[in-house]
């Protein structure tokens, strides 16, 4: 597989918009999940935004995208601002980038930020039991590294069955032998470790969250097919999962329209996070119209 550097940066610049003034929830801004001698006072940070209404709530953290290289949680509140207005609460972090570091400290980072929500779920109203992991591109190539390579979590003290379901839009699941080298070096043995379509097999199915596969039907030309082959190779092995190829939609569009009223990405996340089974042709839930 080739990846394309130009397309896997797109869509950086994102979501700076102010919340409503009648919105239902509250934001926690640059919340530091790592605080030893070594942590970044930029990078090891996260934001919150936390619904407001009784009882507890599910979680998605979202892992953003850049190529390994570029991006940051504050591009994105627009997007934490959507999913707490239905009820989520929603974790936007931030990690490590090259060339500061090289894999596989950026998943390291995604997954000290996971267990700092696990401990601290049930002082801020939601339920670690529904912990979903969501990430664009780059994002979702960690994400879905965490959920199917027992390492990261285990070194954290976590399982990867403590995520009840992983979201990977529009990611790479097969690196290829030679794509940002910078990134995951020039060992092929190593470039495949860092694949997650190679770690489909690495836990029986049972202790594996559910996964909804999205991808964008004009991505990249590479990222179609990959999640179509990373889906059919989750279901192989089975693990649920689900493959949505989202209509009109590129590798910028695909998350930069989140918040738009209806957006179809939106609505199949809501669903899932909530608990509704998802199937590539079933008709998701309408979210409620934003003020």
């Amino acid at each position: 597989m080739r990846l394309d550097r130009r397309h896997m940066l797109a869509g950086t610049a994102l979501f700076v918009v102010e919340a409503p003034a009648n919105s239902e929830f509250e934001v926690r801004k640059n919340i530091a999940y790592r605080s030893d001698p070594e942590a970044d006072p930029i990078r090891h940070r996260l934001d919150l935004y936390l619904p407001k209404a009784g009882g507890k709530f599910p979680w998605l953290i979202y892992v953003h995208g850049g190529g390994w290289s570029k991006g940051s949680k504050d591009l994105y509140a627009r997007l934490g601002e959507t999913f707490a207005d239905q009820g989520i609460g929603t974790a936007v972090i931030n990690y490590r980038l090259t060339p500061q570091v090289m894999h596989p400290e950026h998943a390291r980072d995604v997954a000290r930020a996971v267990a700092w929500l696990h401990r601290n779920s049930d002082s801020l109203g939601g339920d670690k039991t529904r912990i979903h992991l969501c990430g664009h591109s780059a994002g979702a190539h960690l994400s879905a590294l965490l959920a199917l390579d027992p390492r990261y979590l285990t070194a954290v003290g976590l399982a990867p069955s403590v995520l009840r379901g992983v979201i990977p839009i529009s990611g790479p699941y097969a690196l290829g032998p030679s794509a940002f080298g910078e990134v995951f070096g020039a060992d092929r043995k190593a470039r495949r470790d860092a694949s997650p379509i190679f770690h489909v097999k690495d836990l029986p199915a049972k202790d594996i969250p559910e996964f909804l596969v999205l991808v964008a039907d004009r991505d990249m030309a590479s990222l179609p097919m990959s999640a179509r082959l990373f889906n059919t190779a989750l279901e192989r092995e089975g693990v649920r999962s689900s493959l949505a190829i989202i209509p009109d939609r590129d590798h910028g569009s695909i998350v930069i329209r989140i918040p738009g009223p209806g957006d179809p990405v939106a609505e199949r996340i809501v669903t899932f996070v909530q608990g509704g089974r998802q199937v590539s042709r079933a008709r998701p839930q309408n979210l409620r119209p934003r003020p």
